[in-house]
């Protein structure tokens, strides 16, 4: 029993090491306006671009991207060049934490909303941390529709809170597209 509880605070303490290194830096040339489904609130909400993977793509997932030129050549014209990343091309994530009203207890709200088309698949890992408590969980299933949102209730202590969310989709034409990580906070 000694030894679980040594590795569940080693990796805990690699979720907090995480979240204090990206959880607290968004820089505002990568993030977006307020959701608008979430101005009514005081927490603050951030989106970040979601990005497509134009170098690790299948056969067919390459002949669509070419076909809807989503993965532009770099280099010189009509010259052999390797396919480069393309930035603010696959739509937005996002991630808000909001008080729920009980002392302590935070709503941790996440999701993305694709620009290429529906997403099938997703894999996304969500962290937050508070001033009593942090933890995190990973959320991955079939998707099928181009916009997701969902979250969590998650005890953290009084106080501020933040999460952080990353990972992938994947397309239901083969692309993938990078999510975050997107960091958002709020006071609970």
């Amino acid at each position: 029993m000694k030894s679980l509880r040594v590795f569940r605070h080693a990796a805990m303490t690699v979720i907090i090491a995480c979240l204090l290194s990206l959880g607290f830096v968004v820089s505002p040339a990568s993030a977006a306006e307020t959701s608008p489904a979430n101005q009514a609130t005081s927490d603050v909400a951030v989106q970040v671009p979601m990005q497509l993977d134009c170098v690790n793509m299948t056969d067919k997932a390459r002949e669509y991207a070419d076909a809807h030129q989503l993965c532009p050549k770099a280099g010189k014209a009509g010259g052999v060049s390797p396919n480069i990343a393309v930035q603010d091309n696959c739509g937005w994530s996002w991630v808000y934490v909001q008080s729920t009203g009980v002392r302590g207890y935070a709503s941790i709200n996440y999701g993305f909303d694709s620009s290429l088309g529906p997403v099938a698949w997703r894999s996304l890992a969500v962290g937050y941390a508070g001033n009593e408590y942090y933890g995190g969980w990973n959320d991955e299933d079939w998707t099928w529709n181009h916009y997701y949102q969902t979250g969590q209730v998650r005890y953290v202590g009084l106080g501020g809170a933040s999460a952080t969310m990353g990972g992938s989709v994947t397309l239901a034409w083969g692309g993938v597209c990078s999510v975050g990580p997107v960091n958002g906070s709020g006071y609970v």
